[in-house]
C-alpha cells in the first residue's frame, strides 16, 4: 500500500518524531510512504495552489503562532479545494476543539505527545478503508462500460430499475443505468455501502453525521432514513464504531 502523507507542524522536533514513527510503520508492514513536511499553514496551503496536491493523509497541527490555525486550513481543504477524500488527522496539545473540528470532518484527533501505537492504529485504520474502496465500480450505459472509484461515490439512488450515481464531484455527469439497487448492495456490501431506504444506497465513508432518522453527507446534503431501515442503520453504525 502506498500513501502520500503530509506533516504540518511548526515544531521541527514533532515533525521529525512523527516522520520516524511513520518510517517504522512503513518498514513493519511493508507499506510505501511518500512524506512531505511543512513548517507552516501557509506553506501547506501554497502547495495546494501551486501543485494541485493530492495527499492521502495530512497530520495537521492546530495551533500556529502568528498565522491561521489548522482548523481554518481544514475547512479550506474541504470547501475551497474540494478535497473530501483526504484523511485529516489533527494533532494538538489541547482537547477543547471538539465542536470546531466537526465541520472539517477529520479522520482522527491525536493529543500530543504522540505515541507510536496511536499513530500506527490511525495509519492502519486509514489503509483498511482505502483497501475496501480501492476497486472501481463498473456499470454499463447503452452497452458501453464505465468505471468510477468507489470513494468518489456519495450514494446510489434508484427509480424503478434505473439507478443514478451521485458523486463527490458535482461537475461529473451523474450517470444513470439499468440495474436493481439490491444487486448493487450485495456487490458492495464488503465496501461499506448500506441502505437507508429501498431506493438509497449510501457510502458509509462519505457520511459526515448520523442522526436517528436522517444523515448528513460530506457535501452537506441531508437524507432521511426510512423507518424500515433505522434499526439496521443503527446496528451498522454501532458495529463500525466498535471496529475503530
Amino acid at each position: 500500500m502506498k500513501l502520500k502523507i503530509a506533516i504540518c507542524d511548526d515544531i521541527q522536533e514533532i515533525c521529525r518524531d512523527l516522520e520516524s514513527m511513520l518510517r517504522q510503520i512503513e518498514n513493519k508492514y511493508n507499506y510505501t510512504f511518500e512524506i512531505k513536511i511543512f513548517s507552516s499553514i501557509k506553506e501547506l496551503e501554497k502547495s495546494f495552489y501551486e501543485n494541485d496536491t493530492d495527499f492521502d493523509v495530512i497530520f495537521l497541527d492546530i495551533e500556529f503562532p502568528n498565522e491561521m490555525n489548522g482548523i481554518y486550513l481544514g475547512n479550506k481543504i474541504r470547501n475551497n479545494f474540494f478535497k473530501e477524500t483526504i484523511k485529516i488527522v489533527y494533532i494538538s496539545g489541547f482537547e477543547q476543539y471538539g465542536k470546531d473540528l466537526f465541520q472539517v470532518r477529520p479522520f482522527n484527533f491525536l493529543i500530543k505527545p504522540l505515541t507510536f501505537s496511536k499513530v500506527e492504529k490511525t495509519i492502519n485504520d486509514i489503509i483498511k478503508i482505502i483497501t475496501k474502496q480501492k476497486n472501481p465500480f463498473e456499470y454499463y450505459v447503452e452497452g458501453k462500460k464505465y468505471t468510477i472509484d468507489l470513494y468518489k461515490i456519495l450514494y446510489f439512488i434508484s427509480d424503478a430499475r434505473k439507478v443514478t450515481i451521485k458523486t463527490l464531484n458535482t461537475s461529473l455527469i451523474q450517470d444513470t443505468f439499468y440495474e436493481k439497487i439490491s444487486n448493487i448492495h450485495e456487490q458492495l456490501s464488503k465496501s461499506d455501502f448500506f441502505l437507508i431506504h429501498k431506493s438509497y444506497l449510501i457510502n458509509y465513508h462519505n457520511v459526515a453525521e448520523f442522526q436517528y432518522d436522517k444523515l448528513k453527507l460530506v457535501n452537506d446534503e441531508t437524507l432521511n432514513i426510512s423507518q424500515t431501515f433505522r434499526k439496521n442503520v443503527r446496528e451498522m453504525r454501532n458495529r463500525k464504531m466498535g471496529e475503530q
